[in-house]
Formats: structure tokens, sequence, C-alpha cells
């Protein structure tokens, strides 16, 4: 019940804190500095070690959709399946990405996730496990 009751307070906080009509993410004109570093130290790893050209790409924890935007931009995915618990948090990432037809977003739990992993040929969490009572049931889910 603690589990739950974890991911419905987490779910609630986000959908407060996250609203379209809100300063947000979007409406920023430039990032902070260490934001701009610390999504460019992620970006360079991520193209050191991996190729997302033509695959099937799952991402936990999506936010205001700044991973997909970036792999739309660098890359030519087959398809993106993004999923967070907030809504809201969706609603910011479909504007980022102009409703791009190849990013399909979910409201669902990260423990418990609504596909088959053979769907994918990759999967990406970025920022996400900190918010989740159960990291080892999310990689898990995720990954194996």
């Amino acid at each position: 019940m603690k589990i739950k009751a974890t991911l419905e307070s987490e779910k609630r906080f986000w959908n407060n804190e996250v609203s379209l009509n809100a300063e947000s993410e979007l409406k920023k004109p430039h990032r902070t500095s260490w934001e701009y570093q610390y999504w460019q130290v992620i970006f360079e790893s991520l193209k050191m070690n991996y190729d997302f050209n033509e695959k099937n790409i799952f991402v936990g924890g999506c936010g205001t959709g700044i991973f997909e935007e970036w792999i739309l931009k660098n890359y030519s995915p087959k398809s993106i399946s993004s999923v967070d618990l907030s809504e809201e948090m969706i609603k910011l990432a479909k504007i980022r990405l102009k409703n791009n037809p190849k990013v399909k977003f979910y409201i669902c739990n990260l423990e418990h996730l609504p596909f088959n992993k053979e769907e994918f040929n990759v999967a990406v969490i970025i920022d996400a496990l900190h918010h989740v009572p159960n990291e080892i049931l999310v990689i898990n889910e995720a990954f194996f």
C-alpha cells in the first residue's frame, strides 16, 4: 500500500507542479547553465554508445519530451513509445514535439508497462528512477 500511495503522491505532485499556464520548460527562453550541461553530457554519452536509426525506442519518464526531441533531430527512428505518470508532462511533451506521428505517449506507471519487451530495440530511462519506489522492479520491467 505504501508503494501505491507513493506513486499517487508523485503523480499528484507533477500534475500540480506542471501546468500549461505556468512558467514551464517550454516557455523558458534558455536553459540554465546546469541544465544545459546536464543534457549535453547525457546526449554525448548516448551518441557514442547507441544508434537510434531505424529503431523502435522505449522512453521511460518522458517528462517534457527533451530526449524525444533530441532523438528526432539527430536520428530517424521507426517509432518512439514514451511513458510518464503525469498527464500534464505528456501534454507539454506533445506540444514540444508538435504531435509528431512517430512518437506515442502513454500515461502509466514504470513498474507495470503495457508493452511486450520484444516491441523495442532500445529502452532508455533518463532522470526518472529517483521518482519510483522500486527501481529494481522498473529496470526489470523495462529491460529484461
